[in-house]
């Protein structure tokens, strides 16, 4: 017997006066400057954020959350075509309550795992975290020992680049 894998469908539409629609949510417009790849590296950021709010959800855990993207679009070298190439992402999340290291670092493991935009993308996006107020490589000890600064965003953290190419999202 063939086992068949948990599948999702989706349906979006594109109005001729530029509205978005999606079923069950409210029609959304973009502001002006807004490209479709500012729209990718959006819903990077949300899907990332969401499936770290899945899991952290599962253990109990609430979480406030935001982020930067910034991507580079350049002409592939193996087919010629334009494309996002490169895509770096910064996280800052606020876990209460905080758990241990390990378990942090598995929670963000999971969720970059399951995001299903990222696992759709041939550039592999470049992942920094903050957990309440700490780089990930600091190590999520120092937030335990309450050394971050709350709310704060690390300089380590935060992508460079132009303008071009970079999104912000936040989410409670």
């Amino acid at each position: 017997m063939a086992v068949r894998s948990k599948t999702f469908e989706y349906r979006a539409s594109l109005g001729r006066d530029g509205v978005m629609l999606a079923e069950g949510a409210d029609p959304l417009t973009t502001a002006a400057g807004w490209t479709p790849d500012h729209l990718v590296l959006a819903a990077l950021l949300r899907c990332a954020l969401g499936s770290l709010r899945h899991h952290v959800g599962r253990a109990g855990i609430e979480m406030e959350s935001g982020g930067e993207a910034h991507g580079v679009v350049a002409r592939r070298d193996e087919d010629g075509r334009f494309a996002i190439v490169a895509v770096d992402v910064a996280l800052d999340v606020r876990l209460d309550p905080l758990p241990s290291a390990d378990d942090a670092r598995e929670l963000i493991r999971k969720a970059e795992r399951d995001c299903f935009v990222a696992a759709s993308l041939r550039a592999r996006p470049r992942y920094a975290w903050t957990v309440n107020g700490v780089p990930l490589d600091e190590g999520v000890e120092e937030a335990a020992r309450g050394r971050a600064a709350a709310g704060a965003w690390s300089a380590a953290a935060t992508p460079g680049g132009e303008p071009h190419g970079q999104a912000r999202v936040g989410a409670g």
